[in-house]
Order: C-alpha cells, then sequence, then structure tokens
C-alpha cells in the first residue's frame, strides 16, 4: 500500500489499474487513440483517478512540452457579444489586467447553448492549461460539472455555482434580499420583479424577492421583461390593465431603460409617485438605486484561484462567493412619503 502523501503520479495509476500509461493518459487527457478505448476501460481510470484523487503536474506538463505560455480559455455561450455586454466586457478585462505575468494569454472561445458536450469532443482541450467558464445555462453547467474529471485540465466557473468544480460567484440570494428589503422597510406593500433572466441567477433573484416579501405580508408580483423593448411594452400593459399598481419596481439590467421610459410617457414620477430599484444600473442614470455585481472582483479572484491550481499549491479554497454592493441612489422613498400614484392619475392612467 502506498504511504506517502505525495500526488500520484501517472504511472502509479497505470499499476493500479493494470493497464498502460500510455492508454491511462490518453483517456485522462481526451486524446485519440490508434485503437477505440472501450467505454468499461474509460470509467475504470476515471474511478481509479478519482479514488486517489489524481492531478496532474500542469506546470511540469508545460516544461515538458517546452511552453513559454500559459494559455487559458474563457467559454463563453455563442451570442454573447462581449464588447456590448457590461458583464462579460468588465470580466474579461479584470482577467487580462490581473494576470500575474504576461506569460499568463486569455483565449475568448464560445459554444451553442445547449450543446457544450459538442465542444467537449471538437475542441483541443490540451491546447491550455484552463479553461474559465462563464453564465452557463443549466443543462451546460450540469454536463461540465459532470465530466470535468475526464479532463486534465482544471475548470473554474465565474458567476455559478457548481457541485464539482471551483468557482467564484456572488450570492444572488443575499443581493436580492438586500434589494427588497430596502423596499420592505420604508413600507412598500407591493412589490414588482421585472425579471429579465430565466437561469438559475434569475430564480435565485425571485426565489429571495419573493420571500422576503411573504415574510413581510407584502405582495409579488413577477413580470418577464428579457430587455428594454419588453420592459416597456410589459409597463404600459400593467398600468394600463391593472387595478393593483405596484408601489415599488424592481428592474434588471438592461430591461430597466424600457422600464423607465414608459413610465416617464405616463408622466409618473420618480419617486414621489413610485419607487424604483435596479440590479446593475446600465442606465447612466446616477440617481438610481442599484445593487451591483462584484464584476471586477469576480475576475481578480477567478484568475488567481486558476493560476494556483494550475502552480499545484495546496489549501485553495474550492469556492468564493462574493458580495454585491448596494448604491443608495434616490429612487427608493417611504411609502407613505410617495402619493401612490394618486386616484385622479390612476383615472387618467388607462387614457394615456
Amino acid at each position: 500500500m502506498r504511504q506517502t502523501k505525495e500526488p500520484i503520479t501517472l504511472k502509479e495509476l497505470a499499476e493500479q489499474t493494470g493497464l498502460s500509461i500510455s492508454t491511462v493518459s490518453r483517456v485522462l487527457n481526451n486524446t485519440p487513440c490508434p485503437v477505440p478505448i472501450s467505454e468499461k476501460t474509460r470509467k475504470k481510470i476515471y474511478a481509479a483517478a478519482q479514488n486517489v484523487q489524481y492531478r496532474p503536474n500542469l506546470a511540469a506538463r508545460n516544461l515538458r512540452k517546452k511552453r513559454t505560455l500559459t494559455q487559458l480559455g474563457i467559454l463563453v455561450p455563442s451570442g454573447v457579444e462581449v464588447q456590448k455586454n457590461a458583464f462579460m466586457w468588465t470580466l474579461v478585462s479584470s482577467l487580462q489586467e490581473h494576470r500575474s505575468n504576461s506569460r499568463v494569454q486569455l483565449t475568448l472561445l464560445s459554444y451553442k447553448h445547449h450543446h457544450i458536450d459538442e465542444f467537449w469532443k471538437d475542441a483541443d482541450l490540451l491546447a491550455f492549461s484552463g479553461m474559465f467558464l462563464c453564465m452557463p445555462q443549466d443543462k451546460d453547467l450540469l454536463f461540465i460539472d459532470s465530466h470535468q474529471k475526464e479532463t486534465i485540465i482544471p475548470w473554474l466557473f465565474i458567476h455559478r455555482t457548481p457541485q464539482h468544480c471551483p468557482y467564484v460567484t456572488c450570492d444572488e440570494q443575499e443581493a436580492a434580499t438586500t434589494l427588497a428589503n430596502h423596499f420592505l422597510n420604508v413600507g412598500h406593500t407591493n412589490i414588482f420583479f421585472f425579471n429579465a433572466r430565466t437561469d438559475f441567477v434569475g430564480r435565485e433573484r425571485k426565489s429571495a424577492i419573493q420571500t422576503a416579501c411573504q415574510s413581510a405580508g407584502a405582495l409579488f408580483h413577477e413580470i418577464s421583461a428579457t430587455d428594454a423593448k419588453e420592459g416597456y411594452q410589459a409597463t404600459h400593459e400593467i398600468f394600463k390593465h391593472s387595478k393593483n399598481l405596484p408601489t415599488g419596481c424592481i428592474t434588471t439590467d438592461y430591461n430597466t431603460l424600457g422600464v423607465l421610459n414608459a413610465l416617464r410617457e405616463k408622466k409618473i414620477r420618480i419617486p414621489e409617485d413610485i419607487s424604483l430599484a435596479a440590479f446593475n444600473n446600465l442606465t447612466g442614470w446616477t440617481a438610481l438605486s442599484s445593487m451591483e455585481e462584484p464584476t471586477e472582483e469576480l475576475g481578480v479572484r477567478a484568475i488567481q484561484m486558476m493560476e494556483a491550481i494550475i502552480q499545484g499549491k495546496k489549501n485553495i479554497s474550492k469556492g468564493e462567493s462574493i458580495p454585491s454592493l448596494f448604491v443608495q441612489g434616490q429612487t427608493i422613498a417611504p411609502a407613505l412619503c410617495c402619493n401612490n400614484i394618486n386616484k385622479e392619475k390612476r383615472d387618467t392612467l388607462s387614457h394615456v
């Protein structure tokens, strides 16, 4: 029995499985083989590697391959335009800026929504020393999280919380609860949440706001609005047909612009008639109260954690959760100070 606490080598892993070093290496490296390796053999190797917590020395591997650069991939869903997406632009800039040195290079990659398995099969993963996975949908998150032991490179999730892979994220439930409480603590009793997301983040925010409202005895309504256009249309519909108008609105990212434009057209004042706050202020309106994601800090911690994993450092945290920041603007007022859209204005809104 192996007594040392030193990391197990590929040779020792091959001896334990009774297979050749080349076979074990090909399976763990996900490299082609002249003779197909059976699924039974692959599972045997994965199970053995997991049992002894085998982890390759990536720094030594790069040295053997005479690599002078450390290539890291940033994997995002197709359709995400980094230059137009405030979160991704800030994140990628932060990853780039906080590298330990210029020999660490970043490459932006994309995959089709719900088809990350195709990327997994086709990509040359061994060209990279590590891979960041940003903003995956649930199905893609589960695929990588369940297959990450089948690849030699480490994967690190950004703004998601997997079960097995390391991650850096922010606590969406805490952020949403904090934002909701700013309304509830000043007496608001009818909160409308304009949710732009259908993924894990959107569900976490909805659940937290709804729970906070229920605990305070306030009404909660979720409105699906993925962008400014839908936010604009949804706001018009609410004030056209509903007699149960909101005392406060919580918006998300770009749908905030649509909600604001619709309220202005109807001459509804903020915060005199209605209070409003947003997840992430992308409007440029400095008076807007908002809950801001710690995007730059996510990038800082992600690159630091990835480099530590590659260097084989010990006692690395499996995951980190960074708190969001509430920006106290001027758009949340006590409910008693608002006229909550007086009866005369209510009667005229449906005709605007």
